[in-house]
């Protein structure tokens, strides 16, 4: 069964809070004022929400988010390390806590955190972001990821994101922090599988999603001793499993499977009863347990 109205009270069930939704646009719009109009301004030339609140695949357990700040810097001149220490420098005069990661200036509010990542516009408005180490400018596909994102959901009649959310949730729910796969590399094999498959329905997609992936990566992880190519979302000749451990994938794949058996009995389960208890045992308590909701 389908339970479009379990799903529909699933899907407000893991979305950001109000709270959280208000605290980063608050947050956000705060930031880019003081970086606009305080002593950054002669640097700043734009800024915007990227990652899972940018894509709008967010869900309540996304505690970050990203924000890339495009500044007129001169590559040949600014090296990323120091992007980094006078974005720091700056807007340690305005936060209490400002903290440099490798690649980007972190800073915590109530409920989230900001991740602020500077980048340089090159040519033809391509932006470059320091690398994990801060030691070169490389290339970024954010604003490109955004665009595709909304451009997917809208091909697929608003299905594409929340079927992101939903994967999300169950990656979550049912693997381990040590070896589940990262937001963005899920979201570049859900996009692939969107991209290829006609989508109907949330509860048929996840089903689909599963049974694709299993089939499409099955041979590799039987033949192979490393992660697949899995390809950036925009960007075929961009493998974002690069740094995925082989047998973390294989823990992943191991997964997909089982998981895939029981959304194909909660798509096929002709009881109303049986399909919420396979639904809730792959999403976990967030799925209502209600069986007199009206569909």
């Amino acid at each position: 069964m389908e339970l479009p109205v379990h799903f529909q009270t699933f899907l407000a069930n893991i979305e950001p809070t109000n709270d959280q939704k208000n605290e980063v646009s608050t947050g956000y719009a705060a930031l880019r004022s003081r970086l606009q109009e305080g002593e950054y301004a002669d640097y700043f030339q734009g800024s915007f929400l990227s990652g899972s609140y940018g894509r709008g695949t967010a869900i309540q357990s996304t505690k970050i988010a990203d924000v890339i700040v495009a500044a007129n810097y001169s590559r040949s001149l600014w090296e990323p390390h120091l992007s980094l220490f006078q974005l720091k420098r700056i807007l340690s005069k305005g936060y209490k806590t400002v903290t440099a990661q490798n690649s980007s200036i972190r800073i915590p509010l109530s409920l989230v955190e900001l991740d602020i990542t500077p980048a340089i516009t090159e040519e033809r408005t391509f932006l470059r972001i320091p690398d994990h180490t801060a030691h070169n400018w490389v290339h970024s596909n954010a604003h490109r990821h955004i665009q595709l994102s909304v451009a997917m959901d809208t091909q697929k009649n608003g299905l594409y994101r929340p079927l992101v959310r939903v994967l999300k949730w169950w990656r979550d729910h049912k693997m381990a922090d040590v070896w589940k796969p990262k937001s963005f590399l899920l979201e570049c094999i859900v996009y692939d599988y969107a991209a290829n498959s006609m989508l109907t329905s949330v509860p048929k997609a996840i089903e689909g999603f599963l049974w694709y992936t299993h089939n499409k990566y099955k041979q590799f992880r039987e033949n192979h001793e490393s992660s697949p190519f899995i390809r950036e979302i925009g960007a075929p000749d961009v493998n974002v499993a690069k740094n995925w451990a082989y047998i973390d994938f294989c823990s992943f794949m191991d997964e997909v499977h089982r998981s895939w058996i029981l959304s194909h009995q909660a798509v096929e389960a002709e009881s109303k009863v049986m399909s919420i208890d396979r639904w809730r045992q792959l999403l976990g308590d967030a799925f209502p347990a209600d069986a007199e909701l009206k569909n």
